[in-house]
């Protein structure tokens, strides 16, 4: 088996780069639970525009989880799967998507860093340093509003697209679900994609 190409590019994104951990397993995800043929057709669409990025004939569609991939790339791959849906059906995808992906992260890549953060607080005096784990630029900051309604906020991510944001926002659920939190409930409070200044949702919980 020969070695990966690597993708080839003249001048750096100006969006940035997102870790093939951020986005494969919602490939895979939507592939095994929605439509493998639209994935096939996102993939080799993307490939036209920029050869060599991905190998969708090896495992996990080509995407390694420990490479960097311009934002740009990953921007074109989620639109293209996403473009047959109606934006009534994203808020509900995204929330499907993310109980599946952060389930599956929090049992493999980075179950040891996860195993680490016993309660909300140490959660939140860490979650940027995940957040740079997935992401090379913009930071993410968790706050508590009263002991069980909290409000994170994600400023300078030049990186962003609309449906990411959503996931990154519903994966509070499953997240705080494994620190033993119950009902725990989400919404969003304001994106860029909208013209706000920042990204930031609310989401409450019971310990």
């Amino acid at each position: 088996m020969g070695a990966r190409v690597t993708i080839a590019h003249t001048l750096p994104d100006p969006r940035g780069q997102i870790k093939g951990a951020a986005f494969r397993e919602f490939v895979l995800w939507y592939e095994r639970e929605h439509d493998a043929c639209s994935v096939v057709e996102a993939i080799a669409a993307v490939e036209r525009e920029f050869p060599s990025t991905f190998e969708p004939d090896r495992e996990g569609r080509g995407i390694l989880v420990s490479q960097w991939y311009p934002a740009t790339v990953v921007h074109a791959l989620i639109d293209q799967i996403l473009k047959g849906h109606l934006a009534s059906e994203l808020d509900a995808l995204a929330a499907a998507a993310a109980e599946e992906i952060m389930g599956h992260t929090l049992r493999g890549v980075y179950k040891f860093i996860f195993s680490s953060f016993a309660n909300p607080e140490l959660y939140a005096r860490h979650v940027n340093k995940l957040w740079n784990l997935h992401y090379d630029s913009g930071r993410c900051a968790i706050e508590p509003v009263t002991s069980g309604r909290w409000v994170a906020h994600y400023d300078g991510w030049t990186a962003h697209h609309p449906f990411i944001c959503k996931m990154n926002m519903a994966s509070t659920v499953p997240i705080y679900a494994t620190m033993g939190c119950r009902n725990v409930r989400w919404r969003k409070l304001s994106c860029i994609a909208d013209g706000a200044s920042r990204c930031s949702s609310e989401f409450s919980f019971e310990r």
